[in-house]
């Protein structure tokens, strides 16, 4: 990721009390600049201090990444530098961006699974080779540390995955029965029936199992019977189990890269394109085992992933609300103009941005690039919770200039099919990389922003 790898550190970069308005776009290469040139002087001079005139002569080549808009004129403050701690975080992940490249090279794989193979993980060491990608085969291993589903230590690894694939089924045994799916079929006959008998069980069920034959409508694996039946039970037995939110609708969507990463473990296929087209179970080996374990492991997974976001989807669903508050803060910050325009057409951004929220943009990136940006996601300590809301400001802002010039009508129309059929991890990469640059500028400062963020929990 050549556009990625300067962007870990920027903040060393930025100068207290310094103001950069944007009444044309930030010039973010000469930021980068100023940040890279900082760090390598720091390191060869470390009682040095840094002089402005020093940071303003970087002669680094580095590609500039910036809003699309050209209209914006909001004003970027900039507080304090750093904390130690957080330069040096900054360092270890620009190292770690140096050895990537728009697409995970066989080196990092090499290198991953030798840290998998180590008796001890380092977790932090496999979380900078996670942020710029995976291939296919290390997601399936690398997505279990990192959400903690399996241990650091090796020894203990399978035995792990054994117990808890094993407590799964004891849950699928207690609380999943195989009655409701024939009382399911004899209730949708009646649909006049349909919101008026059952218990609370049975209303989860049902609406569990209308969901399902709509999730990834342009994905055949998810549409086969048996990985259908996987998904019903995930969600029914994670509702039961979690009886203060229980089963909103989006959670179907969020299981699916779960399913499919650990799905393709099995698959005979390792092209993820070819995978997502498979039309029944002969594509894996050993179709029914591979099928049990892709759905333990699934179920583990997204309680993991929940665990983190569980108030989107608690009573009135305040975490989704107080992210679209951070998010149109952000936003006004960043590209002032576009903010304005849509609240001048009536827009609010809970009208198009609940979704973002609520389904991780499941339904605005194609699956493929999504299970891209979870590899992110995943390798950022708070990937779904904070960062997951810069990566929604920098998709909105690609988009300025066309948004721009759009009436309510055409606003509502374009954000609810953004034009990203033919993305690539090309694209996905710079979003990934400005809402990096947009997080470290806001993440560490005592600003405005930055409280409005802090007060939303």
């Amino acid at each position: 990721m050549t556009d990625d790898k300067t962007l870990f550190g920027v903040s060393d970069g930025l100068l207290p009390g310094r103001v950069v308005r944007l009444g044309k776009p930030v010039d973010w290469a000469s930021i980068l600049k100023a940040s890279q040139d900082r760090e390598r002087r720091e390191k060869e001079k470390r009682d040095s201090s840094s002089s402005i005139s020093d940071l303003k002569s970087s002669q680094t080549s580095i590609p500039s990444i910036k809003p699309k808009s050209k209209k914006a004129n909001t004003v970027i403050e900039e507080s304090s530098s750093p904390t130690d701690g957080e330069t040096e975080t900054g360092k270890q992940r620009t190292a770690a961006r140096e050895n990537s490249s728009s697409s995970p090279s066989a080196t990092s794989s090499e290198k991953l699974k030798q840290l998998l193979a180590e008796p001890t993980l380092n977790t932090e060491a496999v979380r900078k080779l996670a942020w710029a990608g995976l291939e296919s085969e290390m997601r399936s291993p690398v997505w279990k540390v990192l959400l903690g589903y399996v241990p650091t230590n090796l020894a203990r690894r399978n035995d792990t995955l054994r117990r808890k694939r094993r407590e799964y089924q004891e849950a699928v045994n207690q609380h999943y029965d195989p009655y409701l799916d024939t009382k399911e079929q004899s209730v949708v006959t009646n649909s006049s029936t349909y919101n008026r008998i059952g218990n609370e069980e049975d209303v989860t069920f049902r609406q569990i199992s209308v969901d399902i034959p709509r999730t990834c409508p342009g994905q055949a694996l998810f549409h086969i019977p048996e990985v259908q039946q996987a998904l019903k039970r995930i969600l029914y037995v994670w509702a039961t189990r979690h009886p203060a939110s229980g089963y909103v609708q989006g959670m179907n969507d969020l299981v699916t890269p779960f399913l499919f990463v650990f799905l393709s473990e099995y698959a005979s296929v390792k092209d993820d394109l070819s995978l997502l087209k498979a039309t029944d179970l002969s594509v894996f080996d050993n179709a029914d085992e591979a099928l049990s374990n892709a759905e333990a492991d699934s179920y583990w997974c997204l309680t993991a992933l929940l665990n983190d976001i569980q108030d989107y989807y608690t009573f009135s669903q305040p975490g989704i609300q107080r992210r679209v508050h951070f998010l149109r803060e952000l936003v006004a910050r960043v590209d002032g103009n576009l903010c304005t325009h849509l609240e001048d057409e009536g827009l609010d951004f809970l009208q198009f941005a609940f979704r973002w929220m609520n389904c991780l943009l499941m339904r605005e990136l194609p699956f493929h690039l999504i299970v891209r940006v979870w590899d992110t996601y995943l390798a950022e300590t708070d990937g779904f919770a904070t960062f997951h809301v810069y990566v929604c400001a920098a998709l909105l802002v690609t988009f300025s200039e066309e948004l721009q010039d759009m009436d309510f009508q055409d606003l509502v129309m374009f954000l609810q099919n953004l034009p990203t059929e033919s993305w690539t991890n090309r694209e996905i990469d710079v979003i990934l990389s400005q809402a990096y640059m947009w997080r470290t500028i806001f993440g560490a400062a005592p600003s405005h922003l930055q409280q409005a963020f802090q007060a939303s929990y």
